[in-house]
């Protein structure tokens, strides 16, 4: 199967630390020659542990979020 190449779709990136804090940063689409259609974005500098991560897309008017969390068990229900 061939990944979609979605130069379209707008995609951030939110991380939120154990201490509270947050950080988003817009992913912008590029091609890599080995890995193929791929978002990158700026580093967060000092980040060296985090609670939850959130990737944002946006295509047309419609955003989805998908959330991935560092400590599965910690949060049931979220």
């Amino acid at each position: 199967m061939k990944p979609l190449e979605r130069s379209d779709l707008e995609a951030k990136l939110t991380v939120r630390g154990h201490s509270g804090s947050q950080d988003t940063r817009v992913l912008k689409f590029s091609k890599d020659a080995n890995e193929g259609p791929l978002f990158e974005g700026e580093p967060i500098k000092g980040l060296t542990d985090w609670d939850t991560a959130v990737v944002s897309l946006k295509l047309k008017d419609s955003w989805t979020h998908i959330r991935f969390s560092h400590h599965s068990g910690d949060r049931a229900g979220h």
